[in-house]
């Protein structure tokens, strides 16, 4: 125990003492007449007569004066505790106990609280009180320059600007482009709209003024995550299955709202017939019940109701309205692919021999735009694309902190093209040059005249620079001369998916989709699929089965392989021309006329910007071989050159993009006729040696055709794929090649690392599930599973291996957990970008180190599982000679593995940060959604003949499709409410006098007890339920625990807590702490205190939803509170839940009695030993407080929790049983030991991520926080391998027309083969990719190596995983690794 000098720090052992010292302390006297000298600024006067209360509240302003001015002065921080653990210091000077009073100003009523003290006189703190924002509203209104549109119905129309007299053209005419003669205006209009900021500080400036703001139409029910909050009935993303309540309610209206049904009946029983589950499960029942229970469901309704005929109706109806014209639905076309030969010459490729495929199921293009924006789910679609500031005050930086650098990172600011302070205005309508230019455009902008600094933000398509060039582009094109000027121009943003999937766990059925997303709808609705956001445009076919047979006949010799893989991607391109038909190029150039959900008319203009898809697939639409010399569909950088990654050099090589130009075609067409005319085969040396520079292949590209003469680069459109490039690529090859290490390692190392990744506790209702019982295995991983790994695997892996390997492999480990937390940020902001760059070229640097030192240190081999699998692919191909070192050829002894650099994967990272500028946040461009949508149609499989299972898809996919619209139809009606009538659920209340046996003491309540808690109310700070069935009795245990080290003091210092929130405004000074008589005077009734299995807590995320944390005692324990002392070098407090209870308390002089709730906690030290952050590359380390020591326990008001937090345990240190002796506060399975240290996982979630780094928009609770700068790496190990790897590029081969000659013998990379086997020769196992939340499901059963390991991809073998893995089937959710994927 020690006393502190503000003023000097010197450190007393007696509170005597310091007293004694501070009489002539010179320091401590300067400091307290500075302090009187403050308060005199600031107006307090010191009057020699003044009441008790006033001198009080001078006294403590006195205080906390001196405190401020002691802590400006000193920058040392604050005092070490002298007590417990040498290692182990809790923050802010002492350790804490809640403390906050029941007065409507939280922040008033800690300043004037009295100071608590421990049981030996020390004085606590209480932890820092955060501030909660609800994200409601916080976009309303349209930007200031414009005025509040007038409603006039059909559409909304802009009235006249009242302060824009001068304007000689009316205010819809700037939302349009103009033809030249309109540019000849008096004056400029302001280059740019701009938006109040918001609550959070948030601007948005339009290159035009919109008509409508989508952000109006959004309620707060739209910004939760979490499935346990609560959401008003009639919201759209009810977790309810059918409409109920509206029979009365459209009795007196005309029109049938049921069409095609007769009524309410007969859709709610097709409805339940169409969707759900096949099986006759629990919930199935449930629905059935629920069904026949609800309201409007009537079985006197189904008397001669013939369901086979209500279905054809169904497939006959329209989408778009209600007349039976299937115009706009699936429908039937073919394909002529023309067939080359060798040494069959032809005049030209016209003439050529053609197949005919039949059976093409597609949609239309045109009518899948016409239905997307008439949907009522187009009333929140964004028009006019916005670029998006984030308006921070200017805070001082710390000289040393968790997120600061020695450095300053703020980027320099300069002019920008955007002035935020005019306000200028005429008639003079904005184009393209309006729009900054992005290699001139400053992201960080100057100063406004307040010193606030704006800095770019990037989430949406609709406010990323590749919309806002083409919004430019469109606005500077001429207008059409029969619009009116309510005709209202704008982009129809696509976004187009295609890949293979499995339908089934057995057999080879497979369903080949191709989606179509739209950009204009925000994300976070793309990504449910109860939205139906991704709209079925065709299933691509494979060659006939007859195909060889064919082929035969005519040319009297089967197709070879290269002739088949030639054709199927032909079919691929030809079913894509059959797509882009006359009418989509007739609307790609002049728009297309249509009448949006939202009243206005527009001419919407479709426009390409991203086709997600996996690495085969790009390589397939671009038209490039697959991991061929140049293996990026990007740029030209050659496969040896990738291992540089990150470097200055690899950048300049990334300057080398593939453009579509007329070179590029022109070579195609030369390879072609030599295929067609010259008899040429088309994997002949001739034609591979001609394309080798490129990696080209003879195929034209349908983007390529159709829409290269409009400005289309179809290689551009190939945007990395975050899950398959690092998930599925860069991460599990990393794992893989550690887990070989380990085995190299020998002894009993990776049965260690099983067995403490058994011991990772879990966190969130799925963000980090229960690890599988040997995860060296690998087997049924799922791409979500690999990211849990990562985000878990540094305390797992630490100590594992000796130095140097261990401390290489531990900072590589941090490395790849931190840019794979900044890759999945779903908001980014110039600030996260500049240090996202620089760990990516401290990533490359790491993984370079890794392989040079780790890596060549061992010998590495196989893995069992591989070379089982490779044992028994030699046996299904017939290949007895498989080569293995030793040679043996029964596949028993592993052959030799290697870390390879040299992939596609590697090489896509630097290329994030650049694909986020232009199109967005990763969960744009991400395959996720896409893997996510392939649910549907596997749910159908069990439904359908297992004949003709395309179309019977197509059919159920219209079905679910036309119904979904109905049921928006029936919630637009008058006062429409979903949920169905359930029973009331009977409570079975316990005798309160059945308490827990005093024996026991107050346990846990167990999983199988039931405390039940409704949904939460997305307002409220935290939840707790109301019950009252578990309780204890306090005069009857206390005493059984009197010798139980973490029951000492119990009462003592739960008194004083609630003294402490009970005092309001306190009248004690706070030098006293309460006496005896007063703790005596606190009253609980009926002497009892109610436990609880739940506390919830909300919260505001980074990117300004909201989100919830459950926090039980028995599985998820662990909390995170705000130090109170903005310069402590570490923000956060922790403790472990050990109860949560409630009471009725009152003072001895009090009428009523108040609830009062409140958590028994153990507090958590942090480690000064072992320093963590993004400088030291390690993880925060934590450990408990001694129980010898000061305050080890203690009580918690729920409201200063932020949110939970997961601790893992610190497996190197080991256990001990020094810290606590034997308790009942542990768990059974506990030995009395506790874990000698734990480690902060921050890269659980995205927003425990951006709670570390700093500068979250959405964190406005802490400004401090809020402010913070993303900190500076060491530029010492960044690209510190530099020189090593900057080696003279070979000279560029000049793309041209003239044909090659000779052929060097080189190993010929695997082509993509296109068809139902597309996956067998993709560079990862493509087996099943699916998705839960965020996170994405792939089951990885007994694979190959991928490219990442071995150059030589063999062929694969993949099985999907089982749906009960999935999670909930809507996803509504699931898109989030963080809070959506939030189940239990």
């Amino acid at each position: 125990m020690s006393f502190l000098c503000f003023a000097c720090r010197a450190q007393y052992k007696t509170k005597t003492a310091l007293t004694n010292h501070r009489r002539s302390c010179g320091a401590s006297q300067a400091l307290h007449k500075k302090s009187l000298q403050e308060l005199n600024k600031r107006g307090f006067r010191r009057f020699p007569r003044t009441s008790s209360i006033e001198q009080r509240k001078e006294r403590i302003e006195l205080q906390n004066t001196r405190l401020s001015l002691s802590r400006s002065r000193d920058a040392e921080g604050p005092v070490e505790s002298v007590t417990g653990p040498s290692r182990l210091r809790l923050l802010a000077d002492e350790l804490p106990e809640e403390s906050g009073g029941s007065s409507s100003n939280p922040q008033e009523t800690i300043e004037e609280l009295p100071e608590s003290r421990s049981r030996v006189g020390r004085q606590r703190r209480p932890p820092k009180l955060p501030k909660d924002f609800i994200p409601y509203g916080r976009t309303r209104g349209l930007p200031k320059h414009i005025p509040i549109p007038a409603k006039v119905p059909p559409v909304t129309r802009l009235s006249t600007p009242s302060d824009a007299d001068s304007h000689d053209a009316p205010p819809d005419s700037e939302n349009v482009p103009m033809d030249e003669t309109s540019k000849n205006a008096k004056d400029d209009p302001p280059a740019y709209y701009e938006t109040l900021p918001d609550k959070f500080g948030v601007v948005r400036c339009y290159p035009v003024r919109p008509r409508t703001n989508p952000e109006d139409l959004i309620t707060l029910d739209d910004l939760c995550d979490a499935p346990t909050l609560m959401k008003s009935s009639r919201s759209r993303h009810s977790q309810s299955s059918a409409p109920s309540g509206f029979r009365k309610r459209l009795e007196k209206e005309q029109t049938n709202p049921f069409t095609p049904f007769n009524n309410a009946t007969e859709f709610l029983f097709i409805d339940w017939k169409e969707t759900g589950s096949s099986l006759k499960t629990v919930p199935e029942c449930q629905r059935v019940v629920d069904l026949m229970e609800n309201p409007d469901f009537n079985v006197e309704d189904l008397r001669g109701f013939n369901v086979a005929q209500a279905l054809d109706k169904l497939d006959g109806t329209s989408i778009l309205g209600d007349a039976f014209d299937p115009e706009d639905g699936w429908r039937i076309g073919h394909v002529d692919i023309s067939l080359p030969c060798e040494r069959v010459k032809n005049k030209s490729e016209e003439d050529a021999l053609t197949l005919r495929v039949d059976g093409i199921h597609y949609r239309k293009l045109t009518h899948i735009i016409t239905e997307a924006f008439k949907d009522p789910s187009a009333e929140n679609f964004h028009y006019v694309p916005f670029r998006e500031y984030w308006r921070r005050e200017r805070h001082s930086q710390a000289d040393s902190g968790l997120f600061t650098s020695d450095t300053s990172t703020t980027s320099d600011t300069g002019d920008s093209d955007y002035d935020f302070h005019s306000s200028s205005s005429s008639s003079r309508q904005p184009t393209c040059e309006d729009v900054p230019d992005d290699d001139d455009d400053e992201d960080i902008r100057d100063e406004d005249d307040d010193g606030a600094e704006y800095i770019r933000m990037y989430s949406e398509i609709y406010n990323s620079d590749a919309m806002l060039e083409e919004d430019a582009k469109l606005r500077a094109q001429p207008r059409n001369p029969d619009d009116g000027p309510e005709v209202e121009y704008a982009i129809a943003a696509l976004l187009a998916y295609s890949d293979s999937t499995r339908l089934a766990n057995f057999g080879k059925a497979s369903l080949w989709p191709i989606y179509i997303f739209f950009g204009n709808q925000s994300k976070y609705y793309r990504g449910k699929p109860s939205c139906f956001a991704a709209h079925h445009l065709a299933y691509l076919p494979t060659l006939p089965d007859d195909f060889q047979d064919f082929y035969q006949l005519w040319f009297g010799e089967p197709a070879s392989e290269a002739t088949l893989r030639f054709c199927r991607r032909e079919l691929f391109q030809g079913v894509w021309l059959l797509l882009l038909d006359e009418d989509f190029m007739h609307a790609y150039v002049h728009g297309i006329l249509i009448r949006c959900a939202d009243g206005v008319l527009r001419r919407l203009f479709p426009r390409f910007f991203c086709y997600l898809a996996d690495y085969p697939e790009k390589v397939l639409i671009a038209c490039i071989r697959f991991l061929a010399q140049c293996p990026c569909p990007r740029c030209y950088i050659q496969m040896k050159y990738v291992p540089a990654l990150a470097t200055t050099v690899d950048f300049q090589r990334r300057k080398h993009i593939r453009v579509d130009n007329k070179d590029v075609q022109a070579l195609i067409e030369l390879t072609r006729r030599w295929i067609f005319e010259g008899g040429i085969s088309a994997g002949s040396k001739k034609i591979m040696k001609r394309l080798e520079s490129t990696s080209l292949l003879p195929h034209r590209s349908a983007f390529s055709t159709r829409l290269a003469k409009y400005g289309l680069n179809v290689y551009a459109l190939l945007v990395p794929d975050l899950l398959h490039a690092f998930e599925l690529g860069v991460w599990k090859g990393t794992y893989t090649h550690l887990l070989r290490i380990l085995y190299a390692q020998g002894q009993n190392t990776i049965q260690e690392f099983n067995a403490r990744f058994r011991q990772v506790p879990t966190f969130g209702r799925d963000t980090i599930r229960r690890f599988r019982r040997n995860m060296s295995d690998e087997k049924g991983l799922a791409a979500r599973d690999y990211e849990d790994i990562l985000q878990c695997i540094i305390p797992v892996f630490e100590g594992l291996l000796p130095e140097p390997h261990n401390e290489i492999i531990m900072k590589l480990l941090f490395t790849l957990a931190t840019w794979h937390a900044l890759a999945k940020l779903r908001l980014h902001t110039e600030k996260t970008l500049a240090f996202f760059e620089d760990t990516t070229r401290l990533l490359g640097t790491q993984v370079r180190q890794f392989s040079k030192v780790t890596c060549a240190s061992y010998e590495t081999r196989e893995l069992p599982r591989e070379a089982t699998a490779r044992k028994r692919r030699a046996a299904l191909t017939g290949k007895q000679g498989t080569e293995t070192t030793g040679g043996s050829n029964d596949g028993t002894v592993r052959k030799l593995k290697y870390f390879n650099l040299e992939t596609s994967k590697w090489h896509d990272l630097p290329d994030f940060v650049k694909a986020i500028r232009e199109f967005g946040t990763t969960d744009n461009t991400s395959t996720e959604k896409g893997e996510l949508e392939h649910r549907r149609p596997k749910s159908f499989w069990p439904l359908i003949h297992k004949g003709k299972h395309v179309a019977q898809i197509a059919k159920r996919q219209a079905r679910q499709r036309k119904l979904n619209r109905i049921r928006d139809r029936l919630i637009q009606s008058s006062a429409i409410t979903l949920g169905s009538a359930k029973r009331p659920r009977k409570k079975i209340r316990l005798d309160n006098k059945a308490s827990v046996p005093p024996s026991q003491g107050p346990r846990t309540i167990r999983f199988e007890d039931s405390d039940p808690l409704p949904p939460t109310a997305p307002q409220l700070r935290y939840h707790i339920s109301n019950e009252t069935r578990y309780f204890v009795e306090i005069r009857q245990w206390l005493p059984d625990y009197a010798r139980d080290p973490a029951y000492k003091g119990f009462m003592f210092d739960l008194k004083n807590h609630i003294l402490m929130r009970l005092s309001g405004r306190s009248e004690y000074d706070n030098e006293m702490t309460f006496t005896d008589k007063q703790r005596a005077s606190v009253r609980f009734e009926s002497e009892r205190l109610y436990q609880h299995k739940v506390l919830r807590v909300n919260y505001t995320t980074y990117d300004m939803r909201r989100a919830q944390d459950s926090i039980n005692p028995r599985t998820h324990p662990f909390i995170m509170l705000y130090s109170p002392d903005p310069k402590s070098k570490h923000p956060y407090w922790y403790a472990q839940v050990i109860h949560i209870f409630h009471a009725d308390v009152k003072r001895a002089k009090d009428q009523e009695f108040t609830r009062m709730d409140f958590l028994w906690v153990r507090w958590f030290g942090v480690d000064d030993s072992s320093p963590g952050g993004f400088k030291s590359q390690r993880l925060h380390s934590l450990g408990f407080i001694e129980s010898t020591g000061d305050g080890p326990f203690g009580f918690v008001d729920p409201k200063y929790v932020i949110r939970a937090c997961h601790l893992i345990p610190d497996f190197a240190r080991g256990r001990t049983t020094e810290l606590l002796g034997p308790s009942s506060i542990r768990k059974e399975d506990d030995d009395d030991e506790d874990w000698d240290g734990y480690y902060v996982n921050m890269h659980v979630d995205r927003d425990m991520f951006m709670r570390y780094l700093g500068g979250g928009v959405g964190h406005a609770e802490s400004e401090e926080l809020r402010a913070q700068e993303p900190p500076q790496l060491n530029s010492s190990e960044i690209n510190s391998d530099a020189s090593e790897l900057e080696q003279p590029d070979e000279p560029q081969q000049k793309v041209d027309q003239t044909p090659g000659t000779g052929w060097d013998e080189t190993i010929d990379a695997p082509d993509f083969d296109p068809g139902v086997d597309a996956e067998d020769e993709d560079e990862e196992d493509e087996g099943e990719p699916t998705l839960e939340d965020d996170d994405s499901d792939f089951v990885d059963e007994d694979e190959p190596e991928d490219d990442m390991q071995d150059p030589d991809k063999p062929e694969d073998t993949g099985q999907e995983t089982d749906d009960d893995d999935l999670g909930p089937e809507d996803g509504e959710e699931e898109l989030d690794d963080d809070e959506q994927d939030n189940y239990e």
